[in-house]
């Protein structure tokens, strides 16, 4: 059974714990690549809910908190999240959180499927952006360790 204490994480435990140590065992050990793209999309909304004036439970506030993910944290993995953060919160982030799949103009890959296609990631293919999902994720992890020293 679930208590109190063990739902109750401080934000740092919450980053350690489910971000960079069990989210990581999903997309690299378990090789659940879909559902880590979810998860991601998700944390990095969560990671802008960190650094502004609302309580955490505040609705409407989704989009800015998203760019503010991006902007405040992704964007220092790699500057291109900048350029594609509208596509991510629409395709990516909208389509995962309503109706669990991407609504368009987002591509889904792994690493070993990358290097067989010769892709990678950022990539355009046909106006749909690739992304690979361990490249994804070490950058949302770079993100967190950032958060974790602004704490």
């Amino acid at each position: 059974m679930l208590t109190e204490s063990k739902t109750s994480l401080s934000i740092q435990e919450f980053v350690e714990r489910v971000l960079l140590r069990d989210l990581r065992r999903m997309i690299y050990e378990a090789k659940l690549h879909y559902l880590g793209f979810g998860s991601i999309a998700v944390g990095i909304e969560f990671l802008g809910a960190c650094v502004d004036d609302h309580p955490f439970g505040a609705s409407r506030h989704s989009a800015a908190r998203f760019e503010r993910g991006i902007t405040d944290f992704m964007t220092k993995a790699d500057s291109r999240y900048e350029k594609h953060h509208h596509r991510l919160y629409k395709y990516l982030r909208c389509g995962i959180a309503h109706v669990m799949r991407p609504t368009g103009k987002v591509l889904f890959t792994s690493r070993e499927e990358s290097v067989h296609d010769q892709t990678h990631h950022f990539q355009i293919i046909n106006d749909q952006l690739l992304l690979v999902c361990e490249d994804f994720y070490d950058d949302f992890a770079t993100s967190c360790q950032a958060l974790i020293a602004q704490l």
